[in-house]
């Protein structure tokens, strides 16, 4: 090959002089065609987005990875463009040049193909050629000399490389060319496998001489930031604003494609915004931007680019296959702030692009205080809201729309609210939108979730295998068997010091010359000798684990325990290297705390484990004020701040910055407290619900002398209200007042679920004798309020939500304890009524209705309280009575799935087809889903081999239910052991099975 400079030439020119006469012949036919090939190609590219869109094509490849064929035709249009961007920016490249090449992918898109796997082999291969095209005149135009310049030895290795790849490319489009313009009989009858590795071994070959062009662009891009030689100098020195813009226009090529939705005809233009408003709150309330603000906060600018830089993460972001991602490590190596990271990262590519894929992420979380966000449900709620509605704010999609209208319309037949999704039916609903647009979800802290991950993990595999369109998945969590066999055949990263040491050091250097010059650390008095000790420790012990750092940091600045450098010396020396260890010093540290110190660092701790939500730390300051010191123990109030709670908590409970919260420093935090006896469930619980009865027992309770109902006021506006007893407290306050109106709906709302968490018999047994009190004392004054309160919270929130039901279960004409007790399995309430009622000869009505009209039995069996069921059934109530939405006490505990309820009614042979909701109870347990209760009743022999079978079965397979479709016929083959062959219905309902399945 000539040697000669080559500035001045056409390198694809040079590049087609070396093929073989064969393959020089189909380029000819490329040649003469070539006239406008961008153009053919970009309105080919638009032919074949549309088709592949149509027919939702998935190419499988040898290796079992199956690629979507619309995310390579995508690229392909990508490509060209980006290769049009060259010519506008570089004067000195001439894009004619590569007209060849371009003629050849539009020969290879034009060839007629009617099959899935032929498209997408030359979709890729072709998707391939366009990228290498598209990069390489990039580095024509910035690495190799302009006119007149003379060429470095390296550049004229490079322009050689270059010509090299360029014939491996046309060789390649020459065979595919002529290999997939054949019939399917011609390439058969000419030995198609033979044909076919040919093509495939073009590829390689491309693929080897661009890795030896990438080796000589390296050294160029070396030499351009040494200044090896005077020529590269010059270089150097005249760049102006076409280099920068074609360095960028690289970088832009290293980096994955910004997926778009298309052509969406589902979207919904023409709503009005309050009912947009009314569909997303239905799909969820969960402030997921704001928890993404809170991660995404502190993060150090810099740390986690070595996450981008992981072939895993390469591979997982580049593909056009759809796939998940395991991002996973010990406590307190940052994976909530890599995912953080993650989702800016995609937030910032998105966000000057029209119509963007979208972005759907959540953070989950395993405090008590925001149980929402491990609720798989909720979850997948949250996930469809984003993609139902992208960050940009482009209208609802319709399919999501048209769900939310019909259960409008059914909502307004029956007279209540409308009923948010259940979990499968947000699955089905994201399958739907990801049918036609790629999307991207990210999960971070999966291992939060307890109940239910497994149909979580399972239901995210669906919908990726699912999808007829390019679906990502970012998970992230800690180390755990479960998670890791559900995810063994995904891609994965596990975090390790070899990956984020420069992120600990930058960290540990951040966090220490903060501490000297805010003068937390030996009052700012630091030589640099032990500045430089403590980093070296420091990141030494850290390993990967920034938790660990920041708690020794921390430790390191308590003024109390250290005042001169030689004792933080030694301490350098004795710091603990486990988490676990560190735990233990700083809890000896609180239990070390005296009076009301201690008993503060109690309170806070105990909240944090129990709370049902968050309370803003000003207002939870405030009460603890109030608690201690009484109404009008305002003269104290400066005696205790946010501030010296966090001190006196010893570095275990932060502030959030978004929310102005109290939280654990680290969810590892939470889980070392939880196994401390002394911070028991019964205990913290206990301790929750004696402070929200105390609220409505404690005489002294008087804001402002206007009373005690003028304290119990609550805001009637829907979305305050909302607010206030379930996700997150209003908008923080200074106001004594507000702080405690806060804390009142609280109490209303969740006094209840605290004295159901609380399993220890003698912690039992105290919370029972408060609860009497609460109940019966002052003759049920503390009782009926709580009803009043409870009547004004209900009107203002939506009916769907258990916990407001619950309020409106209780409310009854005669103000009695009996429908609270029922719906929140209040036995010994019952007890002492009983008791009560019968030293007096009294006589207790049972059957009494709610101001609803429906009896304490239906409710009992509505909420699963299996134990009040008993009772109330043992003392002669109606074992049947009509009334409430399902009819009847079975269906109700059917359709819900409360196991023990539905066999104390059985066991007591309430009748299962008593008219209701549905024809009979099986129908009931079928609609609901419940596998345990078809389970249930077929060991009863309440399902048998009759029609009720029969429609069992239709029912199941129409719903979806796929588990009670199996368990069905399972039993239709017990019943039939003599039996050759199933009957025809039945063998009808197996091949639906099959379907299903």
């Amino acid at each position: 090959m000539t040697t000669a400079p080559l500035q001045q030439q056409n390198l694809w020119a040079l590049a087609i002089n070396t093929v073989q006469p064969a393959d020089r012949a189909q380029l000819d036919l490329y040649q003469a065609k070539k006239i406008a090939a961008l153009d053919n190609v970009l309105t080919l590219v638009k032919g074949r987005q549309s088709l592949c869109l149509q027919k939702r094509w998935k190419y499988k490849k040898a290796s079992g990875e199956v690629l979507i064929v619309r995310d390579l035709v995508d690229k392909v249009a990508a490509w060209v463009q980006r290769f049009i961007k060259v010519g506008d920016v570089a004067i000195q490249y001439d894009p004619s040049h590569a007209a060849l090449p371009w003629a050849g992918v539009r020969f290879l898109l034009q060839i007629s193909v009617n099959d899935a796997q032929t498209f997408g082999t030359i979709a890729e291969g072709v998707e391939k050629v366009s990228r290498l095209i598209a990069r390489y005149a990039l580095f024509e135009a910035v690495y190799l000399p302009k006119a007149g310049e003379t060429f470095s030895a390296t550049q004229l290795k490079l322009s050689e490389a270059l010509v090299s790849l360029y014939s491996a490319i046309l060789i390649y489009l020459s065979r595919a060319g002529r290999f997939y313009n054949q019939s399917t009989g011609e390439r058969l009858a000419r030995s198609i496998v033979q044909s076919a590795e040919t093509v495939s071994d073009c590829l390689k070959q491309i693929s080897h001489e661009e890795v030896l062009v990438e080796q000589y662009a390296h050294i160029i891009r070396a030499e351009l930031a040494s200044t090896v030689n005077n020529n590269v100098e010059v270089l150097r020195r005249e760049a102006n604003t076409n280099n920068q813009s074609l360095e960028r226009l690289i970088q832009s090529l290293d980096g994955p494609l910004v997926r778009l939705t298309g052509p969406l005809e589902t979207l919904q233009n023409h709503m009005q915004i309050e009912e947009q408003r009314s569909i997303l709150r239905w799909l969820s309330i969960i402030q997921y931007r704001e928890h993404h603000k809170n991660a995404y906060s502190d993060v150090i600018p810099g740390t986690g680019s070595w996450l981008f830089l992981k072939d895993e993460y390469i591979n997982w972001r580049h593909s056009s296959s759809s796939s998940i991602l395991w991002l996973h490590g010990i406590p307190g190596v940052g994976k909530s702030k890599l995912s953080s990271i993650v989702i800016q990262k995609f937030l910032d590519e998105t966000s000057e692009i029209d119509d963007p894929a979208p972005i759907a992420y959540f953070y989950c979380s395993g405090d008590n205080a925001e149980s929402s966000r491990a609720d798989i449900t909720v979850i997948f709620r949250n996930i469809l809201k984003q993609l139902s509605c992208s960050e940009k704010g482009t209208p609802i999609r319709q399919a999501t729309i048209a769900e939310y209208k019909q259960r409008l319309l059914d909502a307004e037949r029956d007279g209540l609210d409308v009923t948010p999704l259940s979990f499968q039916e947000c699955v089905r609903l994201i399958l739907s939108l990801t049918s036609d647009s790629p999307a991207t979800i990210v999960i971070d802290g999966i291992d939060e979730v307890n109940q239910g991950r497994h149909d979580l993990l399972d239901a995210i595999h669906h919908i990726v295998e699912s999808s007829s369109s390019v679906l990502k998945v970012f998970i992230s969590s800690r180390e755990d068997a479960s998670i890791a066999r559900s995810l063994h055949d995904s891609i994965s990263i596990r975090v390790s010091s070899a990956d984020n040491s420069s992120d600990v050091a930058m960290f540990v250097n951040r966090k220490v010359a903060s501490a000297i010059e805010k003068k937390r650390l030996l009052g700012g008095q630091v030589s640099q000798s032990l500045r430089h000790n403590i980093i070296s420790r420091l990141i030494d012990g850290a390993g990967e684990m920034f938790l660990w750092a920041s708690l020794q940091i921390q430790h390191l600045c308590n003024d109390r325990a250290f005042k001169i450098e030689a004792d933080l010396v030694t301490a350098l020396g004795e710091l603990p290297p486990t988490l676990e260890i560190t735990f233990d010093n700083i809890y000896e540290g609180l239990a070390e705390l005296k009076g009301q110190a201690k008993n503060i660092a109690s309170q806070v701790i105990s909240w944090l484990l129990a709370a049902r939500r968050p309370v803003y730390a000003h207002h939870l300051v405030t009460l603890m004020i109030r608690r201690s010191n009484g109404v009008d123990g305002n003269r104290e109030e400066y005696l205790l701040s946010e501030d010296v709670v966090l001190d006196i908590c010893c570095n275990l409970v932060a502030i959030d910055t978004q929310s102005k919260v109290f939280r654990f420093a680290h969810p590892s935090v939470r889980e070392y407290l939880e196994r401390r006896n002394e911070f028991s469930p019964s205990r913290t619980h206990h301790w929750a619900f004696q402070w929200c009865l105390d609220h409505y027992l404690d005489a002294q309770t008087d804001i402002g002398g206007q009373g005690y109902n003028a304290r119990l006021a609550i805001p009637h506006d829907y979305r305050v209200a909302l607010n206030y007893y379930r996700e997150r407290s209003p908008r923080p306050s200074t106001s004594p007042e507000d702080a405690h109106r806060d804390f009142h709906t609280y109490a209303v709302c969740h006094w209840a679920y605290h004295y159901s968490h609380i399993k220890d018999e003698e912690v039992r047994a105290e919370a029972n004798s408060l609860l009497e009190r609460f109940a019966f004392d002052y003759k049920g004054a503390c009782f009926r309020e709580w009803l009043f309160d409870g009547q004004e919270l209900k009107d203002t929130l939506p009916l769907w939500d258990l916990t407001v039901q619950k309020l409106s279960a209780v409310q009854n004409p005669a103000n009695s304890p009996l429908f609270a007790a029922s719906a929140y399995g209040l036995v010994s309430v019952l007890s002492y009524m009983h008791s009560q009622t019968s030293a007096h000869e009294g006589q207790i009505d049972y059957d009494m209705k709610n101001s609803d009209g429906v009896s304490a039995v239906y409710l009992s069996a509505r909420y699963g309280k299996a134990e009040v069921l008993k009772f109330l059934l043992v003392r002669g109530a109606t074992l049947n009575p009509l009334g409430g939405y399902y009819g009847s006490p079975l269906q109700a505990a059917a359709f819900h799935g409360h196991e023990a309820a539905l066999n104390v009614l059985i066991e007591h042979e309430a009748d299962p087809f008593a008219p209701g909701k549905f024809k009979n109870i099986v129908d009931a347990g079928v609609a609901g889903g419940h596998e345990k209760i078809i389970h249930v009743l077929l060991q009863r022999d309440i399902i048998t081999r009759t029609c009720k079978l029969e429609a069992a079965l239709m029912n199941a397979c129409y719903s979806g239910h796929h588990s009670i479709v199996t368990l069905l016929l399972e039993r239709d083959a017990v019943t039939q052991p003599t039996s050759p062959t199933p009957t025809s219905s039945m063998s009808s309902f197996k091949d639906q099975n099959i379907l299903l399945g």
